[in-house]
C-alpha cells in the first residue's frame, strides 16, 4: 500500500514539472495557403536577402536581435506589408538570442499580403485597359 502511495505522489510530481517546464507563446499565426507556397516563400527569401545586405551596413554584428527586427521591418515595408510586422513584432520586439518562434507565420503573412496586392494590382490594370477601351471606340 506504502509502495503504491509513493509511485502515486512522484508520477503527480513528476506530472506537475513536465507541464511547468514546456513554456507557451502566444501570438497571431499565419499560414501559407494554396499550391504556391514554394514560389511564395522564394519570393520572401528573396526579400530577405536583400535586406540582410541593407541592414548589415548598419548592424555589422549580424546575430543581435536589432538587426533581426531591421531586416523583417525591411522585408515588410518592400512588401507593403507593415501590418505583419506591426502585428507580430511591434509591441514584443526580438532580443539578443532570442529564438524568432514568429518567423514562419511573418513570412506566411507577407506572402499572402504580397499576393493579394498583386492581384488587387492586376484587378486594377485590367479595368484600367477595359476604360482604355472603351475610350478608343
Amino acid at each position: 500500500m506504502f509502495r503504491i502511495l509513493l509511485f502515486c505522489i512522484l508520477h503527480l510530481v513528476s506530472q506537475s514539472f513536465e507541464c511547468s517546464a514546456q513554456p507557451t507563446y502566444n501570438f497571431t499565426e499565419f499560414k501559407f495557403r494554396g499550391s504556391r507556397k514554394a514560389r511564395e516563400n522564394r519570393t520572401v527569401t528573396k526579400l530577405e536577402r536583400r535586406c540582410k545586405h541593407t541592414c548589415s551596413g548598419w548592424f555589422p554584428d549580424m546575430i543581435t536581435g536589432e538587426f533581426s527586427m531591421c531586416q523583417k521591418k525591411c522585408v515588410a515595408s518592400k512588401a507593403e506589408a507593415m501590418d505583419c510586422f506591426n502585428t507580430l513584432y511591434r509591441d514584443d520586439p526580438l532580443e539578443d538570442g532570442e529564438v524568432d518562434v514568429r518567423l514562419r507565420s511573418f513570412r506566411a503573412c507577407v506572402a499572402m499580403t504580397m499576393k493579394e496586392n498583386k492581384s488587387a494590382t492586376r484587378i486594377t490594370q485590367s479595368i484600367n485597359k477595359e476604360e482604355f477601351r472603351r475610350d478608343e471606340l
